[in-house]
């Protein structure tokens, strides 16, 4: 299929999708851009609906000839959240993030991220779960959609490769006992300096959102408070800065054990 004005309902539905998020969500579906972040997904196994060329075909995409629908450059440009990117828009199938889905193991690094709403830090810290090899992100109490455009581009395709759970807090922190995980909840009164603290067990870090950080829920569950230590004015970090911190120091302390 050849698509050639703006007014085709397929290029209607195309910017309904791309600027309401409900809409996505109703049909179960999400939009990605890029070769890049379209490859990742497929190798992830997410199912492929549709597909938008606004120029050549890539190599790493022949096998979905029969789902592509090819348009003008400028066309599908107006669309696309990137502006210079490489004029490729895919409509892909949710996967459903369930926790009980997860399966520990006696050493994983979790990241809890309770109500962070900035798609970016979320992108943010599933990039840094992947070059740790952490064992799952999860997400809870949250209002942010996973799949939204920043959440990917910042991720730069782990959203798809790491394993990601959505929940509430009751049901996490149960599972977190149940599994014998140790709660690091990350706040900045009554904490340790996380240096002093010992994660080479199953470890999960709580983090919450820079304005109000963690709920009153997680402070009193936890089993330590934990904080960075700040020199400057500023009391705090950016939420998926302060992951990665708590992330390289709970795998450096695995080394002697298995280097990376």
């Amino acid at each position: 299929m050849h698509i050639f004005s703006s007014s085709n309902p397929k290029i209607k539905r195309l910017k309904q999708l791309s600027t309401k998020k409900s809409l996505c969500k109703k049909e179960n579906i999400f939009l990605v851009e890029g070769e890049k972040e379209i490859t990742f997904a497929l190798a992830s196994n997410y199912r492929l609906k549709e597909l938008y060329v606004g120029g050549t075909l890539p190599a790493s995409l022949k096998n979905f000839t029969d789902l592509v629908v090819k348009l003008k450059a400028d066309l599908l440009n107006s669309i696309l959240y990137r502006k210079d990117g490489d004029s490729l828009l895919a409509i892909f199938e949710r996967k459903r993030h369930n926790l009980k889905d997860l399966k520990p193991t006696k050493d994983g690094i979790y990241f809890i991220l309770e109500s962070v709403e900035k798609p970016g830090n979320i992108g943010a810290i599933l990039r840094t779960a992947d070059a740790i090899q952490a064992e799952a992100v999860i997400l809870t109490n949250s209002n942010c959609d996973l799949y939204s455009p920043n959440a990917i581009r910042s991720s730069v395709g782990c959203l798809f490769s790491q394993k990601i759970a959505l929940t509430q807090n009751e049901e996490l922190y149960q599972w977190l006992q149940e599994n014998q995980i140790k709660i690091f909840a990350t706040d900045l009164q009554n904490s340790n300096n996380y240096l002093d603290e010992n994660y080479t067990s199953a470890t999960a870090f709580v983090l919450g959102t820079e304005n109000s950080g963690i709920s009153d829920f997680w402070k009193k569950k936890a089993g330590k408070r934990i904080k960075i230590p700040m020199l400057g004015k500023n009391d705090s970090l950016n939420v998926s800065v302060a992951a990665a911190i708590f992330a390289f120091e709970a795998k450096r302390q695995r080394i002697n054990e298995e280097p990376f």
